[in-house]
């Protein structure tokens, strides 16, 4: 999520550099989008968001039954996704100027991976489970505007 946070700040930062079209104008910008892109895919690297960790969380309990106190707990830790830096455009892209400036792209990531390791314990046994996922190809469709 903070790297697609990262990435559409970037698009709308960098958005301001385009040529000013006529108020109201929208024109094709794939060039432009893939070298902004291009750009996001190596910050994302630089800032060493790939792989990304993914948050954990732990929640335990303890209940008296008589005179026999049960404890337990679950978690879910060691998350991660990668492929970050895949990130390419992957459709007709539209870059408008009016009163806002607005971008519409088709982007996505290649070869992306995801995965988290999870615990169960009670009184003192424990199990666990590994679950990763493979995405051959995510893409994803978004619109962002801000005002000139």
């Amino acid at each position: 999520m903070l790297a697609s946070a990262i990435a559409i700040s970037c698009l709308l930062a960098s958005a301001n550099s385009y040529p000013a079209l006529r108020s109201g104008d929208c024109s094709a910008a794939d060039d432009y989008i893939d070298q902004v892109l291009a750009n996001v895919a190596q910050m994302i690297l630089d800032q060493g968001l790939d792989p990304a960790e993914l948050p954990g969380d732990k929640i335990s309990f303890s209940q008296d039954i008589g005179f026999i106190t049960i404890h337990g707990s679950a978690r879910y830790d060691q998350g991660h996704f990668n492929g970050l830096s895949t990130i390419h455009r992957t459709g007709g892209t539209e870059l408008c100027v009016g009163d806002n400036i607005g971008i519409n792209a088709n982007i996505g990531l290649r070869d992306a991976r995801a995965g988290y390791h999870v615990a169960a314990e009670l009184q003192g046994l424990e199990v666990g489970a590994s679950a990763e996922v493979h995405f051959a190809s995510l893409d994803i469709y978004f619109e962002a505007s801000m005002p000139l």
